[in-house]
C-alpha cells in the first residue's frame, strides 16, 4: 500500500521523504509525502511565527514522527505526547488547535486521554487508531472525539480531515 503508513516500522527523515523499516522483513520501504516539495527546509526550521499548534499523541515514534513532517509541511506546528497522561498536560497547558490521539497508549490510553481533555477545553479531537472494529470507533466518538482514522491511514486523508476539523472549529 504506496500512500499508506506501516505501522509495524520505523520511520527516518529526509527533505520529506520517510522510509519505514518493517519490524518483521527488515525490509525498508521508502514513503515520498506528495504534500512535502523537494525544496523543503529541514524539519525544525519550517516553524511560522502564526502556526497553529496540533498535538499528536501517539506511543509509536515512527507514526508521531511521519505525521509530525506531513503537518510541518502544510504549515502546522507540532507537540508530541508519547502516553495519555502527557497527552492531557500538553492539551491543558498549550494553545493547541486540535489533538490527534492514540488509542492504545501506556498510562492512561487515549479514551481516557480524550475524556480529560474534552472536560478542560472544547478542541478538536481526531481519533488515530490501529482499533478498527466498529464498536471502537463508536466508543471513540462517543466519549468526545470528533473523528476517528483507523492505522494504516492515507496521509492525504489524514491532514484533509484535520484541516476539515480546524475549519468547522473556526466557525
Amino acid at each position: 500500500m504506496k500512500d499508506a503508513v506501516d505501522t509495524r516500522g520505523t520511520a527516518s527523515d529526509t527533505k520529506g521523504t520517510v522510509s519505514f523499516v518493517s519490524k518483521d522483513t527488515k525490509e525498508t520501504v521508502p514513503f515520498v509525502s506528495p504534500l512535502v516539495s523537494d525544496d523543503a527546509q529541514p524539519l525544525g526550521t519550517q516553524k511560522l511565527p502564526s502556526a497553529r499548534k496540533i498535538l499528536v499523541a501517539d506511543d509509536d515514534v515512527a507514526i508521531a514522527d511521519a505525521v509530525e513532517i506531513w503537518l510541518v509541511g502544510e504549515g502546522y506546528e507540532v507537540l508530541k505526547a508519547t502516553d495519555g497522561l502527557q497527552a492531557v498536560r500538553i492539551a491543558s497547558t498549550e494553545d493547541v488547535a486540535l489533538v490527534i490521539m492514540d488509542v492504545m497508549m501506556p498510562g492512561i490510553d487515549g479514551l481516557r486521554a480524550t475524556m480529560q481533555v474534552r472536560e478542560r477545553k472544547d478542541i478538536p479531537i481526531l481519533m488515530l487508531s490501529a482499533k478498527s472494529e466498529d464498536v471502537d470507533k463508536v466508543a471513540g466518538l462517543s466519549i468526545g472525539a470528533d473523528d476517528y482514522v483507523t492505522k494504516p491511514f492515507s496521509p492525504i486523508e489524514l491532514l484533509a480531515r484535520v484541516k476539515a476539523l480546524l475549519r468547522r472549529a473556526d466557525r
